[in-house]
């Protein structure tokens, strides 16, 4: 499964995330989800994270920074300590999930993806499911 050559990574997610088991059951099924659509597509054709599987790395690389960044954010800054408290777990899973699907449009709007014969094209209402795509353009 591709989602585990990241291991290192989510971990690092998992524990900025603070949620302990909650992390399996609310984070995990969405990582899983967007290795399985994204795949090994490159972030980009010339730059950051060009090589295989870097929009995957990117994405998770951007999670864990955000969710590392809700420690010293204030996102309501207006509320009661009660209030901040019990809502502290929705803004980092709130922050979690858009900055891992801050990129998540690229595969229906920057690429055509084809088979090496150039007869099969992947669509993107579902996850890449044949091997050998390796013409991005």
């Amino acid at each position: 499964m591709l989602i585990k050559t990241q291991a290192e990574m989510i971990t690092k997610i998992k524990r900025e995330m603070q949620i302990g088991e909650l992390f399996d059951e609310l984070v995990m099924p969405l990582l899983c989800n967007t290795a399985d659509f994204i795949h090994l597509l490159p972030a980009s054709e010339a730059h950051h994270h060009r090589a295989q599987g870097g929009l995957l790395r990117h994405s998770l690389e951007v999670c864990y920074i955000a969710v590392k960044h809700t420690k010293t954010t204030d996102f309501d800054s207006n509320e009661t300590p009660e209030e901040r408290s019990a809502n502290a777990l929705k803004w980092r899973l709130a922050v979690a999930v858009t900055a891992l699907l801050h990129d998540i449009g690229k595969p229906v709007s920057d690429y055509e993806i084809w088979d090496q014969t150039g007869v099969y094209q992947w669509k993107p209402s579902g996850k890449i499911c044949f091997i050998g795509l390796l013409n991005t353009t």
